[in-house]
């Protein structure tokens, strides 16, 4: 009886950490300060209490496993090829441009801790807190059909993490498009990619190859008029934003990332609080 307790204690207190770690940089110093003190913090914290050294089963990098970006290459292609054309058709000129470079490497370095933020919680935390609490009510072995449903269910709040506010969208709907569809596509593409993040981790376990991925998907949002509703109507820009793209890695992941073999180290998860080495 002491025993369950202190698991449910334990699991309580560890999606309580996972939740700090999103938001609790914001009130410690922003980015940079805020984010540097939170997830320092956290690493020193799963470092006192990860005694079966769980953490190191997700730091292994295997440079042929960027062969998995496939849909990341195919949107930069088709951003390319749209720009490229547009750039031809309009005999215009297009904006991929970071500003001043200061700000430019500013805005790196704050882009990748806060993807290394969230990576860490809602990939690492999200999915261990997750295996406890199927281990802490399931007598028989987690199976793969489990695992989907679990991965599907965190690209689901992950989308919904990412859910603009009502006044935000609004501020975006500059054309005819309704604000259901402006919803419905940012979730739809949340989901998408949410979906293909969470399944490259768990197929992996590699959170350094996730938070490239991640990075690499956030990158020309942020850069490119493509992405930005400026170079074609607010029609055709949700229709590539929210629907094109995010389909890519929907159906990349469905056909071949799905039919990844497990990883050996998920057994160890599994068999998971009770394991005591690593595998070279």
């Amino acid at each position: 009886m002491k025993s369950r307790l202190f698991e449910f204690i334990s699991i309580a207190l560890e999606i309580l950490g996972a939740w700090l770690l999103l938001i609790a940089y914001t009130w410690i110093g922003g980015p940079y300060k805020g984010l540097i003190i939170s997830i320092l913090g956290f690493l020193l914290v799963l470092y006192l209490i990860d005694k079966q050294n769980l953490f190191k089963l997700f730091l292994r990098f295997d440079p042929r496993e960027f062969q998995l970006f496939l849909p990341i290459g195919i949107e930069f292609m088709i951003s390319l090829i749209v720009v490229y054309a547009f750039v031809l058709i309009e005999h215009n000129s297009v904006v991929i441009n970071p500003g001043d470079l200061g700000l430019f490497f500013q805005y790196l370095s704050q882009e990748a801790l806060l993807i290394i933020r969230e990576e860490l919680a809602t990939s690492f935390c999200w999915f261990l807190i997750a295996f406890k609490i199927l281990n802490l009510f399931n007598k028989s072995e987690i199976n793969p059909k489990q695992i989907k449903l679990m991965t599907i269910l965190f690209a689901l709040i992950f989308a919904l993490f990412h859910i603009p506010n009502l006044s935000g969208i609004m501020s975006i709907n500059s054309g005819n498009v309704r604000l259901w569809v402006f919803l419905f596509g940012i979730a739809y593409s949340g989901f998408c990619l949410g979906l293909y993040l969470k399944t490259l981790f768990i197929k992996t376990f590699s959170l350094p190859l996730v938070v490239i991925a991640h990075f690499l998907i956030n990158l020309p949002r942020h850069f490119n008029d493509l992405y930005r509703f400026q170079l074609f109507s607010p029609e055709l820009s949700v229709i590539f934003l929210f629907f094109l793209t995010p389909s890519i890695y929907l159906i990349y992941t469905i056909t071949c990332l799905f039919k990844q073999v497990e990883n050996p180290r998920l057994k160890i998860l599994i068999m998971g609080i009770k394991q005591v080495g690593i595998p070279k």
